[in-house]
Order: C-alpha cells, then sequence, then structure tokens
C-alpha cells in the first residue's frame, strides 16, 4: 500500500536499532568473537587499516553488483562460477587443515542447510502464490490478504522461540536429533499442505487452518536448524578459519536461493492474461507438495550415515572442551590460592612492621622522657640504685641449725675407741 520505500526503510530502522542495542550490550560477550590476531588489525597499509579496507571494497562490490545486477543472465553466470571458485578454495582448507573431520562435519551441515534452506524459501514466493490462488483466506467473516502470510513466519518464530528458550530443551545432550527433526519439519509441513489440497472445498479452496499450521511448522523447523549450526560453526572451526566459515555459510544460503527457484518453476502455475484455472492450480500444488515432502524425508533417511558422523564429532568437541575447562578451572583455582598466601604474608609482614614501628616509637618517648628529666633527680635516682646493690651484698644470708652442729662437731677431737676384752674361761 506504501511502496517498496517504506518497506526497506523500517528494515533500516531496524538494523540501525539492533545495531544501537548491540554496541550498547557489546560488554556482556566479553573476549567471545574477538580476533586471535589482534596486532594485525592495527598494521596500516597506505595509511588505511584494515577496517577501512574492507568498508571500501564493500562499498564498491555493492556499486559493482548493482550495476551487473541489471542482467540477470550475467549476474546468475558470475554467481556460479564465484560459488564454485569458494567451494574449492573450502576443499583446498580442508585438505589441508589437521581438523579434517570438523571441517567435513560442517560442510555436511551445510549441505543440509541448501536442502532447508531450498523448501523454506518457498515462504516468499510459491507458498504465497498458493495463498492466493487455493487457499480460504475469509476467516470469521474477514479476508486476510495472501501476503499477510509473510508475517506468520516470524511470529511462529518469536512464540515458538520463548518455549524452546528454556534450558531443558536448549541444553540436550544429543544436539542433532533436534537438527533432525528441524530437517524432518519441512516434511510435516508441505504434506500437510497436500493433506489440505486434498480436503479442498468445493470451489477448490483449502482451509486456513492447514496453512496456519503448516507455517508454524516451518517456524519450528528454522529455530532447530539455523542456530544449531550458526553454534557448530563457532564450535568446530578453527579460530583462524570462522570467519571464512562464516561467509560459506552465507554462501550456502544463496546455493538454498538458487535451487528454490528450480522447486517454484516445478509447481508453476500456467496463467493467461493473469488468469489461472483454479482446479488446475489446485492439482499441480497437491503433486509438488507431495513429492517434496517425499524427497525430503528420502534426503533424510540418507544423510543418517552422516547425521551419526556429526554426532561424533561433536560429542568428541564438547569433551575436549570440557576437559579444557576443567583445567582452566583448577589453574584458577591454584593461582587463587597462590594470591591468598601471598596476601597473607604481606599482612603479617605488615604486622610485624608495624610492631616494630610502636617499639621503636615507646623506646625513643622513654629516651626523650629521660632526657626531659633534670639532673638533681637522675642522682638521686643512681644514689638509689647503688644503695639497693650494697645492700644486696652485704645481705648475711641465714644459716641452718644442722650446718652450725656439724661445724661443731668437726672441731671437737676425736675418741679413739678400746675394744672390750674377751672373757677367758678355763676348762675345769
Amino acid at each position: 500500500y506504501y511502496g517498496w520505500y517504506y518497506g526497506f526503510g523500517i528494515a533500516t530502522l531496524g538494523i540501525l536499532i539492533a545495531l544501537a542495542i548491540f554496541l550498547k550490550n557489546r560488554h556482556m560477550f566479553g573476549e567471545h568473537g574477538a580476533s586471535p590476531n589482534p596486532n594485525r588489525l592495527r598494521r596500516r597499509y597506505a595509511g588505511l587499516s584494515l577496517f577501512d579496507i574492507t568498508l571500501i571494497a564493500c562499498i564498491a562490490l555493492g556499486l559493482f553488483l548493482g550495476k551487473v545486477i541489471e542482467d540477470g543472465l550475467l549476474t546468475t553466470t558470475l554467481f556460479n562460477y564465484f560459488g564454485l571458485a569458494m567451494l574449492g578454495v573450502f576443499f583446498f582448507v580442508i585438505a589441508k587443515s589437521d581438523e579434517k573431520k570438523k571441517l567435513i562435519a560442517l560442510g555436511l551441515l551445510m549441505m543440509c542447510l541448501i536442502v532447508f534452506f531450498a523448501m523454506e524459501m518457498q515462504l516468499g514466493s510459491l507458498i504465497t502464490l498458493f495463498a492466493h490462488r487455493n487457499v480460504e483466506t475469509n476467516v470469521l467473516g474477514y479476508p486476510i490478504p495472501a501476503t499477510v502470510s509473510q508475517a506468520l513466519n516470524p511470529i511462529a518464530i518469536v512464540i515458538i522461540g520463548l518455549f524452546m528458550s528454556s534450558r531443558k530443551v536448549h541444553n540436550n545432550q544429543y544436539q542433532i536429533l533436534k537438527f533432525i527433526f528441524g530437517m524432518l519439519t519441512t516434511t510435516l509441513c508441505f504434506g500437510l499442505l497436500y493433506y489440505g489440497c486434498l480436503n479442498a472445498s468445493a470451489d477448490y479452496r483449502v482451509p486456513y487452518i492447514y496453512f496456519l499450521i503448516a507455517i508454524a511448522l516451518t517456524g519450528l523447523g528454522e529455530l532447530s536448524v539455523w542456530p544449531f549450526v550458526q553454534s557448530q560453526i563457532t564450535a568446530l572451526s578453527p579460530l583462524n578459519l570462522r570467519g571464512f566459515m562464516m561467509s560459506l555459510v552465507m554462501l550456502f544460503m544463496a546455493f538454498a536461493n538458487v535451487a528454490g527457484i528450480y522447486i517454484g518453476r516445478f509447481m508453476a502455475v500456467p496463467t493467461s492474461e493473469g488468469i489461472h484455472d483454479a482446479a488446475l492450480s489446485l492439482s499441480i500444488y497437491c503433486n509438488g507438495f507431495k513429492l517434496v515432502a517425499l524427497y525430503n524425508t528420502l534426503f533424510v533417511a540418507a544423510f543418517l550415515p552422516a547425521f551419526y558422523f556429526i554426532h561424533r564429532v561433536i560429542s568428541a568437541t564438547i569433551n575436549s572442551s570440557q576437559d579444557i575447562s576443567t583445567r582452566n578451572t583448577i589453574r584458577k583455582e591454584t593461582k587463587n590460592r597462590l594470591n591468598l598466601k601471598n596476601a597473607n604474608a604481606e599482612a603479617i609482614l605488615s604486622a610485624n612492621k608495624k610492631e616494630r614501628e610502636i617499639m621503636f616509637f615507646k623506646k625513643s618517648d622513654s629516651k626523650k622522657k629521660k632526657l626531659a628529666t633534670p639532673p638533681a633527680t637522675l642522682v638521686e635516682e643512681k644514689k638509689k640504685v647503688a644503695t639497693k646493690v650494697v645492700s644486696k651484698k652485704t645481705a648475711k644470708k641465714p644459716v641452718k641449725k644442722k650446718t652450725i652442729a656439724k661445724k661443731i662437731a668437726a672441731k671437737k677431737p676425736a675418741v679413739k675407741k678400746v675394744p672390750a676384752k674377751k672373757a677367758v674361761t678355763k676348762k675345769v
């Protein structure tokens, strides 16, 4: 109703608000997202920093693509060759890296990402046209335009995300099961639309409830797939390749859009002067939804060994990260103990130092008092001390009685004892 200017303007305003919120709360992220080589960011090339060069290159690339995109065939050809070149770079990185298993697991996840988003991107084109042509948009007497279906997906993401943000749902040991479930939501979505086409009304209109639940399922699948892939890119990628892997994810999203074009062409409805046949369009959509659900199920079933491999790699990285975290906690605890010991030693030293200072000041105060006393009092004190010493020397010790008796006995002359004569008996 208001044109493209207002639509893109509101989107720009939302991006600026999000950027302001990020800049205000940037301290909450800590060291996450920091560059592994900060010195490289400070270097200058021809007077320009690396950030300035990147900004200029992005502006120049945007202007170039703005001119090239006018020719659709040339743009498609350039993007295809660029994508193939980036895939070659990715394979080269895998061959040269020491962590091949992690990068192979990420490559498999990106392939699944192409399949999922190739079907999820149909909300903007195929599903909207289906709602316009073959969905009962009159609900409880109120007409709902087909373009409103574009808002149903983000609303479903916000509502379902409130429940999925709880710890019990998020902290799952087998995270790959959530990813597989997200892949299967597209099967449920297109299978439900196929069932709705089978239950269409006489005027070839599908009830709106089927359409609403199908779009809610796509939102659930997006919440199960996209955050998981982003978290695994940061967890499995080496530090020097995280930026490259994130850009590679966006490239695979572009491949998903290209694949979505072919899915849309597969369910193209012929029209003459903007008029379509409702019965023909319903049969085309019914057959197309059935085949999309079937092919997606077969893809998930064929990728089950790959999912098991991804699960093994993820569990191994989680165990290694837990070991590293325990080591870091042990190091922190030992550091804290050493700091406490050093703090206690410093406290003891400071207390001893204070005691010494107090004793020193006490001695200095006593010396000051002695110097402050007059000489007459000093002479009197010396006399008192001398008399005390003399009295101690002249003081007689008490003599015990036993010692006196021993001395008297020692002075008397010794008397010799005469032995008694033995009596002589004569024999009669």
